[in-house]
């Protein structure tokens, strides 16, 4: 098993202490991406990013950024979960839905 460092351990507590503010941020590409598939298929794509997308990329964020704002993490920590692990998770979804969709010989 190997030894992880001062700064790994620090990153994985600030998760497991402050989870209930980047959940929303977690969540929130997969919300975007099947939620806006499914107002495509809908045909209200628009109305689906006004109404829900936009009012949740702001609320995600600004529970996201509140254990920054009281000084309970560092900047680091905050951009890592509540920016770049969002982007990865997006990255993961979109890509697996690609290669399903090719794997299945599906037209989207």
């Amino acid at each position: 098993m190997a030894d992880l460092s001062e700064e790994e351990i620090a990153l994985l507590q600030v998760a497991k202490l402050h989870w209930r503010s980047f959940w929303p941020a977690w969540v929130f590409p997969a919300f975007m991406l099947f939620g806006g598939l499914l107002a495509d298929k809908l045909n209200h794509p628009l109305l689906f990013f006004n109404v829900l997308g936009i009012p949740l990329f702001f609320w995600s964020g600004l529970r996201a950024v509140g254990p920054w704002v009281r000084r309970e993490i560092r900047y680091t920590h905050f951009v890592f979960w509540s920016m770049i692990v969002p982007f990865i998770t997006w990255g993961i979804l979109v890509f697996a839905r690609i290669f399903l969709l090719l794997i299945f010989d599906i037209k989207p």
